[in-house]
């Protein structure tokens, strides 16, 4: 082998060097960049979880304050319920008192008439 085809050699062997080189520059570089990603996806996916168990939070919080609601809506029905028949027996008892006090009245004016001599 003469000394122009070891030139030649060693110029293709260095250019496939190079290019090596350069093939494994650009899959570090690849890899880093998708670490970078899952880093990147990790956090984003952190902070869903916490804004997840944050809504459950809320989630449950509510349902609390809906059967509290409820209770309190049954009560005052309830409430009400008991109320109207309050009023519609005290109407009923006025109206039988009314009634009675007339009959007194009519039965105080014939005691009255009674009483009063006659001339």
């Amino acid at each position: 082998m003469g000394p122009s085809a070891r030139k030649e050699e060693l110029a293709r062997d260095a250019a496939a060097m190079i290019r090596l080189l350069e093939m494994a520059l650009v899959l570090s570089d690849e890899q880093g960049s998708s670490t970078r990603e899952v880093e990147k996806f990790k956090a984003r996916n952190e902070k869903l979880e916490a804004k997840a168990l944050k809504l459950e939070s809320e989630l449950i919080d509510l349902r609390g304050k809906q059967e509290n609601f409820a209770a309190q809506v049954k009560e005052l029905r309830e409430t009400r319920d008991a109320l109207d028949k309050a009023q519609k027996d005290l109407g009923e008892s006025e109206a039988g008192r009314a009634e009675e006090r007339r009959n007194f009245e009519e039965e105080l004016t014939k005691l009255k008439s009674a009483m009063t001599p006659a001339e």
